[in-house]
């Protein structure tokens, strides 16, 4: 691009609008303080005014930051609003530091079990304490998080190393049976007429026997009264429920 603006006169200026032209076009608000500008030259402070409600101190105050920066449409982008001194949370160096003592030793100790330990704490040495939101803001601001530190074990001879590592036996279906007496029941809650049953249920996983009592509550009194009722309607032996 120099290459071709090198044989244009006024190079430089050329090349300072076109990066301004780029960070300008993607500012709607200093797009919208240039419209009103050229608004203003155009048609006057009046009718500017009831357009757009701006003044013309404010416009002049515009138009001569575009002067200073000789013409770059950047310099209408609005500066950060942003206060120059903020707020900062002042806590006592003793309450962070007992509080870092706690989670050294309790890493996953949170802010509501820590805000007893630290009222008594600070009761003891005379200093007003913190509130809960206010722990939780300092273990986050001093990063006052630890892992707990897993076992070392440097014996390889020791009981714990030569532990033989059993894996749990997972079954992806169930069992199926080829006799009968083996028995799966559930409980299907339903509301009939606006009134809360259980549906207790049994079914032969064999047979495909089924019964189906309904109880207002879910308790293991009607889970016992309805597995004796169930022994006395099945026509053969239960051997697993």
């Amino acid at each position: 691009m120099k290459s071709i603006l090198g044989k244009i006169s006024y190079t430089k200026e050329v090349i300072n609008m076109v990066s301004s032209l780029r960070k300008f076009s993607s500012n709607e608000v200093a797009s919208e303080r240039l419209k009103i500008i050229n608004y203003y030259k155009v048609y006057g402070e009046k009718t500017t005014k009831a357009a757009f409600g701006i003044g013309r101190k404010t416009i002049f105050v515009w138009k001569r930051r575009l002067d200073q920066s000789q013409g770059k449409l950047s310099s209408l982008i609005p500066f950060s609003t942003k206060p120059l001194m903020t707020r900062r949370m002042l806590t006592d160096p003793r309450i962070v530091e007992y509080i870092a003592k706690l989670r050294e030793v309790h890493p996953r100790l949170g802010k509501e079990k820590i805000y007893p330990l630290l009222l008594h704490h600070c009761q003891n040495i005379g200093i007003p304490a913190i509130k809960e939101s206010t722990i939780g803001k300092v273990i986050k601001r001093h990063k006052l998080f630890y892992q707990r530190q897993g076992r070392l074990y440097h014996n390889p001879a020791s009981r714990f190393a030569k532990r033989i590592k059993t894996k749990r036996l997972r079954i992806r279906y169930a069992p199926k049976h080829k006799e009968l007496g083996h028995i799966q029941m559930d409980t299907i809650l339903r509301f009939q007429d606006g009134i809360k049953y259980y549906f207790y249920t049994a079914i032969d996983t064999k047979g495909k026997f089924a019964f189906v009592l309904p109880f207002k509550t879910l308790t293991s009194f009607n889970a016992l009264d309805f597995y004796q009722k169930l022994t006395q309607v099945v026509p053969y032996e239960i051997k697993s429920v």
